[in-house]
C-alpha cells in the first residue's frame, strides 16, 4: 500500500512494485522507533518485488511509522567486521573546503578521555582501531550529502552535517545547496546539454557525479569546493535530502519518468547514483513539517492543509517514502517521526521552514542511527548518540 494521502499515482509499472509495500503512515508513529535486526522486525515488514535481488530486499523491510523499520535490514557488503577498538579517543574530521580552494578540516573530540583532538589528512582512511564505528570493511565511513538548505544553512558544530559525521565517526562531504530542488525546471533539461548545463538540481548533481557533466557550473557555491575535494568512489552512505523546493517550484508528482517532476528526479539521480556506486547505500530524506506566513509575519496554513496547486508538502513527503519503497531503499520520514504540529513546531523551527538547533540536533540523531544500520549496526530507534557506549553499539555488528 502507498502512504496514506498521496493521490498521485506513480506510473502503472511503479504501482505494481509498491502495492507489496507496507504503509508507513503517521498512524504507526505514536509507537515508532523500535529495534530490529536483519533477521526480522517486531513490526510487520513490508515486502519487495520478487525481481529485486536479496540484498534490496533486505534493504527494503520497512514497518508503520517506525525509524528502526525504515532503516536497512542489513545484509553487509562484506562478510569483514571491525577489530575491536584499542583506544577510547576518537577524533572526527568534518570536512569544508574554503572558497581559495585550500582544505580547511575542522574537529571534534568524542572521547571520555582529555586526548587532544587530531586532524585527518584528505585521503587517509582511519583503520579500525583507531575507532568504534567503521564501514563494512573496517574503515572509516564517507558520507556524500546531496540536499538543500536544510543541510546548507548551518556548517558549524550545530549543523546537521556535522553532528552526523560526529555520532557516525565518519568523513562527511556536504555537497547541499539552499535553495535547490530535486527535480528541474519545467523542460528545462530540453535545454541543456553538458556544455551548458546549469541546474544546480539533484540531476544536476547526478550528472556531475556520474561524470556526464563538468561540476564548474556551480563553482561559485561553497558546495563546489567541497565536492572537488571528495573521491566518490570511496563513498559508503549518499544522503538524498530535498523537497521542500520542489513544492516551492511545484514540481509535478505523478510521472516517475519525467526528471522534471519530484518522484522522477528521486527515482531516476537514485538509480544512477546506484549504478555508478553501486557499493553504496542511499537514504532518502523526505522534506519536513513546515508552516508558511506572509507580509506582516501573517500566519497562511501549515504544509498539512496548505496546497502549491498540484499538492501539500506532506503530499511530497509522501511521495519520497513512496519512492524509496519501490526502490527498496532505506529512508527518513521526518515529517511524522519527528512529531511536528503546529503547536511544538516552534520547539523545531526557527521561521516556520528550517529547523533551529534543536531540531538540527534531534533531525541529526534519527539519520545517525538510520545510517549506523546500514553499515551493520544494530540500535534502538529511541537511542541518544550523545550518550550511548559506543564500545557496545559496536559489538552489536554481525561477526
Amino acid at each position: 500500500m502507498l502512504f496514506k494521502r498521496t493521490k498521485y499515482v506513480l506510473t502503472a509499472a511503479v504501482t505494481a512494485c509498491t502495492m507489496l509495500l507496507s504503509a508507513c503512515g503517521s498512524a504507526g508513529t505514536a509507537s515508532a522507533d523500535t529495534s530490529s535486526t536483519a533477521a526480522g522486525r517486531a513490526d510487520s515488514a513490508a515486502a519487495v518485488s520478487s525481481a529485486s535481488s536479496a540484498a534490496s530486499a533486505a534493504d527494503a523491510a520497512t514497518s508503520a511509522g517506525s525509524e528502526s523499520a525504515a532503516a536497512d535490514s542489513v545484509v553487509a557488503d562484506s562478510a569483514e567486521s571491525s577489530s575491536e577498538v584499542t583506544s577510547a579517543s576518537v577524533a572526527v574530521s568534518y570536512r569544508e573546503v574554503s572558497d581559495s580552494g585550500s582544505t580547511k578540516v575542522d574537529t571534534k573530540e568524542i572521547s571520555n578521555t582529555d586526548s587532544s583532538a587530531t586532524a585527518q589528512s584528505k585521503d587517509e582512511e582511519v583503520q579500525a582501531e583507531t575507532q568504534y564505528i567503521t564501514n563494512t570493511k573496517g574503515r572509516q565511513m564517507q558520507i556524500v550529502v546531496f540536499g538543500d538548505s536544510q543541510f546548507d544553512n548551518a556548517r558549524d558544530g550545530t549543523g546537521i552535517a556535522y553532528l552526523v559525521s560526529k555520532y557516525c565517526q565518519a568523513k562527511i562531504y556536504n555537497c547541499a545547496m539552499g535553495g535547490t530542488a530535486a527535480a528541474t525546471l519545467p523542460n528545462e533539461e530540453r535545454y541543456m546539454t553538458a556544455s551548458n548545463w546549469t541546474s544546480r538540481s539533484f540531476m544536476g548533481m547526478v550528472m556531475c557525479a556520474t561524470g556526464k557533466v563538468d561540476p564548474s557550473f556551480f563553482k561559485s557555491y561553497h558546495s563546489y569546493d567541497v565536492y572537488e575535494s571528495c573521491d566518490l568512489s570511496k563513498t559508503d552512505v549518499f544522503i538524498v535530502e530535498y523537497g521542500a523546493n520542489d513544492y516551492f517550484q511545484k514540481s509535478e508528482l505523478s510521472d516517475l519518468y519525467r526528471q522534471d517532476t519530484y518522484v522522477g528526479a528521486l527515482y531516476s539521480g537514485i538509480t544512477q547514483l546506484q549504478k555508478a556506486y553501486p557499493n553504496a547505500k542511499v537514504i532518502l530524506c523526505a522534506p519536513t513539517y513546515a508552516q508558511f506566513f506572509g507580509t506582516g509575519h501573517k500566519y497562511l496554513g501549515d504544509s498539512n492543509m496548505t496546497s502549491n496547486g498540484i499538492g501539500t508538502l506532506y503530499d511530497y513527503c509522501c511521495a519520497a517514502c513512496n519512492v524509496a519503497q519501490t526502490m527498496g531503499i532505506s529512508y527518513m520520514n521526518a515529517y511524522d517521526w519527528l512529531h511536528m504540529t503546529s503547536s511544538n513546531a516552534d520547539d523545531y523551527l526557527q521561521d516556520g521552514l528550517h529547523l533551529n538547533e534543536n531540531g538540527r540536533k534531534v533531525y541529526a540523531q534519527m539519520l545517525s542511527r538510520i545510517v549506523l544500520r546500514t553499515q551493520g549496526y544494530t540500535i534502538d530507534a529511541d537511542t541518544d548518540l550523545d550518550t550511548v557506549d559506543w564500545k557496545s553499539v559496536a559489538a552489536t555488528r554481525s561477526k
